[in-house]
């Protein structure tokens, strides 16, 4: 059981990271995003969000766990479980242009990323988050 948010979160960015690139991989795109929390006494809670625009993107998808996760405010309630899912599935999706915008984005990025764990591994490209100091990992 957990109680550090940025274990927490730590983990939310890990499932995010896993189930984005399980969607484009499908050539999919999610509108509604899911986490589940269940507490070391084995209540749990679900909350979502259903967005205006379906998206593909770790980036995207993580920052709306992280506000969800975030609106709880559970006070260092013990966390045994979490989970994140993407619903509302659909195969196309127009993109949304803004002015002002820059013109390559997450997506490109997560494609970049995607090409990268394909020919080299799923380690090799990274969230900076998800890296363990060394010592961790010798403990392992």
């Amino acid at each position: 059981d957990i109680d550090s948010p940025e274990e927490i979160l730590r983990e939310f960015l890990r499932m995010s990271e896993k189930a984005t690139a399980r969607l484009r991989d499908a050539n999919l795109f999610a509108k509604t995003i899911t986490i589940k929390i269940k507490f070391a006494d084995f209540s749990s809670i679900t909350r979502s969000k259903t967005l205006p625009l379906a998206i593909d993107s770790t980036h995207q998808t993580y920052e709306v766990v992280k506000k969800l996760y975030l609106s709880l405010r559970n006070d260092g309630a013990r966390i045994r479980l979490v989970g994140v899912s993407l619903s509302n599935l659909q195969e196309d999706v127009p993109v949304q242009l803004e002015l002002g915008a820059r013109e390559r984005g997450w997506r490109e990025a997560d494609s970049a990323i995607d090409k990268a764990t394909a020919r080299f591994g799923r380690a090799s490209v990274r969230p900076g988050r998800l890296i363990k100091p060394e010592k961790e990992q010798e403990s392992e």
